[in-house]
Formats: C-alpha cells, structure tokens, sequence
C-alpha cells in the first residue's frame, strides 16, 4: 500500500494483535487474537480492494462473503440486540446509493421490469406496517424484513452499472465462497472438527454457523464458473473439469431435496442455452459422486450405503410426491409438514382475511406446531421458525392474496429474466464471474419455495446482491450497440467477459476479448 495512513494503521492493528496473543498464551482463551486477526485481515482486505471498488460495495461483498462462510453466526451478530450485520450493512448500501444519485451517476428508480415489481411489492408492505406495528410492534418489523432486505437488489443494480463493479464484485463474491464451501464440506465430512471451529462464541452464541441456505446457492454458482472454464481454452482445463466433478459430487451426496431440484433446473437451463458442452461435464459430476459412493460403501457400508439410501429416500419424495406422509421414510416427513402449514396457511388466510392477510407480526407458527408436532405454545422451535419454508405462502400470511399476487409479478419478472440469460449463455455473452451470479441465482430462486429464503438474512441478502448484479449485466448487454470487434467475433462465441474502459470507463461495454 502506497497510502502512508494505511500503513502506520495496519502497523497498529498487528501490534494489538500481537499483543492479544501474547497475553493468552498459556491461558486456553484464543477467541481475542483469533478475532482481532480475522477482524484485521477483513480490514486490509476492504482497504486493497476498496482501491478498485466503491466502499459500500467492497462492505456489502465482503458482507456477503461473512453470510457464506459463517452463516448464521456472522448474520445474527449485533450491536446492543438491535442491528444486525444485515440492516448495518443495508444502511451502508443506501448511503452510496444516496451519494450516486446525488452525483448523477445514476437514476432514482433503476430502468428494470424488476424494479417495478419490487416497487408495487414494498410500497403495499410500507402502507400496511404502520398499522400492524401498532398491532404487533416489534414483531412487525422483524417480520417486515422479507420485504426491506428486496433493498439490496437496487443498491446492488445500480452500483452494477459501473464496469468495473461487474468485473470485481462478482470475482470477491467467488473468492469468499470458497472458504465457505470448505467449511460446509467439513460439516459434511469431519462433524467433529467442524464441532471444535464452531467453539468459537460471541455472547455465548457461535461465530461459525454456516447454513445451507446461505452457502449452497453460491457452490451452484462454483460449479457453473468452474464447468465454463473447464470447457474454454486453457491450460488448467482439466484441473477446472475435476474440481467441478469433486465439488458436483459433494452438493448432491448433501442429500437434500432442493440441491436435487437446483441441480435438475441448471440441466434445463443449459439445455434451454443449448450449452451441451457444460451439461456432459455436469454429469461428469454425478458419475463422479456415484463412482466415490459406491467405494465408500465397500470400504464402510455403514457410511456407504446409508448415504446412498438417503439420496435415494430423497429423490423418491421429489419423483413420487403421492408418499409423502407415508412415513416411510424422514424425508417424505419432512415434506409432509412443509405442505400441512401450507395449505394451512391457504386455508386460515380465506377464512379470516382473504384480501390482506393476518399482518406483519402475526403469529402463523403456534397453532400450527400444536396440531402438527404437538407441541406447546412456548416450545422454542415456535419462536425460532415464524416463515412457513416458502416464501410464497409467507406472503400469503402476512399479506393476502393481494400482497400475493405482486410476489407472482416478482416470479413473472424473475423467469423473464432467466430466458434472457438463457439467449446471453447461448450467444456466448457470460463471462465465468457471471455465471456464478447465474448458478447462485437459479439455487436461490428454487430454495424460496422450500426454505425461510427471504426472511432469513444468510440467503436473502446474498439472493438479492447477486441478483442485482447479474440483472445490471443483462440491461446493459441489451443498450449497447454491437462494435465491429464483436461482429468481427461473432463466429467465434466466447465467455469471456467484456473489456473497454477507454471507451466508457464507467458502463459495460460490448466488445468481447478474444
């Protein structure tokens, strides 16, 4: 670093963390150094990078990363039990998108169908709270989350606008993904290591709680960049095709049902892309994984052929759903009590208000519980679980069927959106760091329909940021006028991304690097 400042503030940072680890040495309390060091290196981090990227971006992708390695943890740390990393970091997203729309650099509404959508959406939801809040208080504004967090997509939309954003941003985002996938895979593999880096605890809560919700949709978007690198003119080839096999092979041996219908959707959507290439080399992945479960169940048939019967339990749910509640196995278990709080839900919501729903802070979790799990009313799963695992049906309680039908015009835009990726994929306009916004965003959007997506902060903020991103790509792919390099090209498709600053330093540009 050239900058004097940084320097004499980063000789302080180490010499606090040098300290902090000579006093505990011999004590068994490593929580102080190993804080202020990961706390330091995140520092260094936003202060190298923020020399390319705005600072509210760099923040809100290094943000995004801390939901992808520690999850849970890292979303519910707060300061004084009122703001969390996700409203510090949303705060921090609209003053620079206050300052650019004070400079010019952008417009107040961003020129996307799914601006508008997410407008009706939260402009309904922002009439409403009032009310609700003097019915529920602060109830109402924890609930109210699924529609604020929606924020992150025009913050990140607008900051997209710029080019070196969408060469950046999207490259920081896979870079922490990687740290977080390996811990996952640790999870998966080594529970007990796993038991002693999720030790580490703030308020008696641990740091390290990765979540599915938040990792999964960002290894999709791994094993997208990785087949398209694999599959293009480089010497790493290989090494790129065997490292999507190994990761392939791990997000389906999960054995979770919404990973399978990820995995079936990114099939479709290549097909649809006519990217046969990529498909072979995704299911390179499932030879992969079944080649490795078969050994394993030669070698442990414990392991082996339990984690077979798990995938094969879970597939049978999705092909077969007339079993589910058959109690034949945990997983058509699952399934059942997902679809007994819908219809639920359905069947509450047209009997008391059909029109505009129970309200934000309402309690759509208690009843259910009781009949369901027969629990008591202040067991702590009622308390933890206030989203019904969809995100439609969510909207349906909170709001009705009117707040419903503006979260289908949402759906509606969003699958407009994936045909005109599908025609960007095809024409060879989407660069790997694109594809892992893609991948992340297919996982995403199938996951809302399964899981507490929009609510919870580890996957609602990460949705949106990488949707706001791969969105802005897309409208400005549409505005720009073909340049004679890229018709010169043109028989020669590429997935390389564009690159002309001297043209126009702060817009995406057309012409492709060969």
């Amino acid at each position: 670093m050239n900058n004097s400042f940084q320097l004499v503030l980063a000789f302080i940072v180490f010499i606090a963390v040098g300290l902090a680890a000579a006093v505990s040495v011999g004590t068994g309390d490593y929580f102080l150094p190993i804080g202020l060091g990961v706390c330091s290196l995140t520092l260094l981090l936003i202060a190298t990078v923020g020399k390319h990227l705005p600072l509210d971006i760099t923040i809100i992708s290094f943000g995004v990363g801390g939901f992808y390695i520690a999850g849970k943890g890292f979303a519910y740390l707060s300061i004084g039990n009122l703001l969390f990393i996700g409203e510090i970091l949303l705060a921090i997203g609209l003053l620079g998108y206050l300052y650019r729309l004070s400079k010019g650099q952008i417009f107040l509404v961003p020129k996307s169908p799914m601006a508008i959508a997410l407008i009706l959406l939260g402009s309904y939801a922002l009439l409403r709270l009032p009310y609700d809040f003097s019915k529920y208080q602060i109830m109402a504004l924890r609930d109210a989350c699924m529609i604020y967090y929606t924020l992150f997509f025009f913050v990140a939309y607008q900051a997209g606008q710029s080019e070196k954003v969408q060469r950046l941003a999207p490259l920081v985002l896979v870079s922490l993904s990687v740290p977080g996938m390996i811990l996952d895979f640790i999870g998966f593999a080594a529970p007990g290591i796993f038991r002693s880096i999720a030790s580490f605890t703030v308020n008696g809560n641990p740091l390290v709680l990765t979540h599915y919700d938040a990792i999964h949709p960002a290894v999709f978007g791994l094993i997208l960049t990785l087949a398209i690198k694999g599959t293009g003119r480089n010497s790493f080839n290989i090494f790129y095709i065997f490292l999507m096999f190994g990761i392939t092979a791990y997000i389906l041996a999960m054995g979770r049902g919404a990973n399978y219908i990820s995995f079936a959707v990114v099939c479709l959507f290549l097909i649809a892309a006519r990217q046969l290439k990529l498909l072979v080399t995704l299911f390179g992945g499932v030879v992969f994984l079944l080649c490795g479960l078969l050994i394993l169940a030669e070698i442990d048939p414990s392991i082996g052929r339990g984690r077979l019967k798990q995938i094969g339990d879970q597939l049978e749910v999705i092909v077969n759903p007339s079993m589910i509640g058959s109690g034949k196995n945990q997983d058509s278990d699952t399934a059942e009590w997902r679809l007994f709080w819908w219809k639920k839900i359905a069947r509450d919501v047209n009997a008391s208000n059909p029109v505009f729903g129970f309200g934000f802070g309402a309690d759509i979790t208690t009843e259910f519980h009781q009949q369901f799990f027969r629990t008591t009313a202040n067991n702590p799963d009622v308390a933890r679980t206030r989203g019904a695992h969809n995100a439609f049906f969510t909207v349906l309680a909170r709001m009705g069927w009117f707040g419903a039908i503006l979260f289908l015009g949402v759906v509606v835009v969003q699958l407009s959106y994936f045909r005109r990726a599908i025609s960007a994929f095809r024409e060879g306009q989407i660069p790997p760091t694109q594809a892992f916004l893609w991948g992340s965003n297919i996982c995403a959007f199938v996951i809302t329909f399964f899981q507490y997506a929009w609510e919870a902060p580890y996957s609602a903020i990460p949705f949106w940021t990488c949707m706001g991103l791969s969105y802005a790509y897309l409208d400005n792919l549409r505005t720009q006028v073909p340049s004679t390099e890229t018709v010169a090209s043109a028989a020669q498709p590429t997935l390389l991304p564009a690159s002309n600053e001297d043209a126009a330093p702060n817009r995406l540009t057309p012409s492709r690097s060969i």
